[in-house]
């Protein structure tokens, strides 16, 4: 595992170097199948990935849920302010302590001093870029699944014909 902080990381799958490095290496595409662990999941039987809206009450459990639907179903990939702050952390960012009164296990306070982070840009790239990819994934958004006006914004992302957009 690598982590930068503050970077951006351009990573070059293809199967030649972008530029010459002027020396030999082998790209990825050319990596030992000893050294590589290819994770695959089943294509639907209708070409159709799900974006699925769970629709909950706030505070009744909802990320309980979450958890034991991921545990089942690891295909699916999980787009939420929970996730953002586990990858942030994870990546060495410093997060001050929150204030107990304004605790939201929906839309936590980002806090972490990256206008990008805390103004919840980076979740609207992430969620942009999730409905072009081809797998399934949780729109964990409670408040924004329970209201169809946001919800009617959010399903608008994934309009695409590899989804099937499921509130339920």
């Amino acid at each position: 595992m690598v982590t930068f902080k503050n970077m951006t990381v351009q990573v070059n799958f293809g199967p030649e170097p972008l530029v010459d490095l002027g020396f030999k290496c082998r790209m990825v595409n050319d990596a030992a199948a000893a050294d590589t662990t290819l994770t695959e999941y089943a294509t639907p039987a209708d070409g159709k990935y799900e974006a699925l809206f769970p629709l909950f009450l706030p505070d009744e459990g909802t990320f309980h849920w979450l958890d034991w639907f991921l545990g089942k179903n690891p295909e699916y990939a999980e787009i939420s302010d929970r996730k953002i702050i586990d990858w942030a952390m994870k990546s060495g960012l410093f997060r001050p302590r929150r204030d107990a009164n304004r605790l939201s296990n929906d839309r936590p306070e980002m806090n972490f001093g990256i206008a990008h982070l805390d103004d919840g840009s980076v979740k609207e790239i992430l969620a942009t870029a999730a409905a072009m990819q081809e797998r399934n994934v949780v729109v964990m958004e409670i408040q924004g699944n329970m209201i169809q006006k946001d919800r009617a914004a959010i399903l608008r992302r994934f309009n695409t014909p590899h989804f099937r957009r499921v509130a339920k």
